[in-house]
């Protein structure tokens, strides 16, 4: 009987020891698994925010060419010079498109800005 004892002893702690060996290799996988994280959600980030300043510059350089070609429009109808109104035109067709651009480029910022804030990253950032 002693020696089951022994035997169930030394099995107990053999055990024991997986366990422990199993927690500590889990903990170092989890931990390794948050700093990739991390590193791949900066990465994101910065990629998104260099996307979302490039949009907003062609956004705000569209404004501009809407301003502009409305201006040259108030000029064209001041002055009427010969074929005018076909350069209207031409003008509207350009600002229809530019604020249809403007539009879409609003839209997908603000479903990035919505989209980021509920994204693994997000969870990751802020556990």
């Amino acid at each position: 009987m002693g020696r089951s004892i022994e035997a169930l002893s030394v099995i107990a702690v053999m055990l024991a020891a997986a366990l422990v060996y199993s927690y500590v290799t889990l903990e170092n996988q989890i931990s390794s698994l948050k700093q990739s994280g991390h590193s791949y959600c900066a990465l994101v980030n910065s990629d998104a925010s260099k996307i979302l300043a490039a949009v907003s510059d062609v956004t705000l350089t569209l404004h501009q060419t809407i301003l502009s070609d409305t201006s040259s429009i108030a000029t064209l109808n001041s002055t009427q010079p010969p074929g005018y109104q076909g350069l209207i035109a031409i003008l509207n067709d350009e600002i229809t498109r530019d604020a249809k651009l403007v539009s879409s480029f609003n839209d997908f910022t603000s479903t990035i800005n919505e989209v980021s804030s509920q994204t693994f990253c997000s969870s990751v950032s802020h556990p």
